[in-house]
């Protein structure tokens, strides 16, 4: 892997070009060769192409009035890419994005867009890892979450504290019910995503308020803590 300086005409690089992938980290800019993709059969990625179809069926059973109002949203809340820039997504971009994260938490996917701002994120967040006898949960406040909301949780098992950079690793696991009160018990599903966790590895969480309403996320509350077993 290279490093490499960027001047004037390009301050900041991050994507693939042809065979070479840019990025950067605390140590600087640097260019790689870009791994070919392979084909994903998993469980996970069949799911995730099933939510998809799904939700482009949707957008199409929409009125033009309904598809028109999803476009003047998107102008109106433009995200933020890797970057750090806003951008405006297009309404399709905008109502696929939030239905497919509907449906993975098993709600509907909606025909309106959101008429209210993202929920308030979660005050604290404390994981517990235990592969013994103990608790493997994610225990939060405020409690319980609020009405019409749940507990998004995403999550990462890294081999060793020396690992600081995590935000590529991190994969959704679950969601706790409507309204749930604390703590989340996760082991299931985060064996299930990434298997059973050695003692001394590293757990990292996100944990976000899913506005069942809008499919809009809170900003993330993080912890993170070493497998123990007892």
């Amino acid at each position: 892997m290279a490093k490499i300086k960027l001047g004037a005409i390009a301050g900041q690089i991050s994507g693939s070009v042809g065979t070479w992938t840019f990025g950067h980290n605390r140590g600087g800019s640097y260019v790689r060769n870009r791994a070919i993709p392979i084909t994903h059969t998993s469980e996970f990625a069949m799911n995730a192409k099933a939510r998809l179809a799904q939700c482009s069926r949707a957008w199409a059973d929409l009125t033009d009035d309904q598809r028109l109002s999803w476009n003047n949203w998107a102008t109106t809340y433009p995200i933020t890419d890797v970057l750090g820039d806003k951008r405006n997504l297009t309404g399709h971009q905008a109502y696929i994005k939030l239905s497919t994260r509907l449906l993975l938490a098993g709600n509907g996917t909606p025909t309106t867009p959101p008429s209210s701002d993202a929920p308030d994120g979660l005050t604290t967040v404390t994981l517990t890892a235990d592969i013994g006898a103990g608790a493997f949960q994610v225990a939060y406040t405020v409690t319980p979450a609020p009405a019409d909301c749940k507990v998004w949780v995403s999550g990462a098992r890294i081999p060793h504290a020396g690992i600081a950079f995590v935000k590529n690793k991190m994969k959704y696991i679950t969601c706790s019910a409507n309204a749930a009160a604390s703590p989340l018990n996760w082991e299931s599903a985060f064996y299930a995503r990434f298997g059973t966790p050695a003692v001394g590895e590293i757990i990292f969480c996100w944990a976000c308020i899913l506005d069942t309403a809008t499919g809009l996320l809170s900003l993330p509350t993080m912890d993170s803590v070493a497998v123990t077993s007892t």
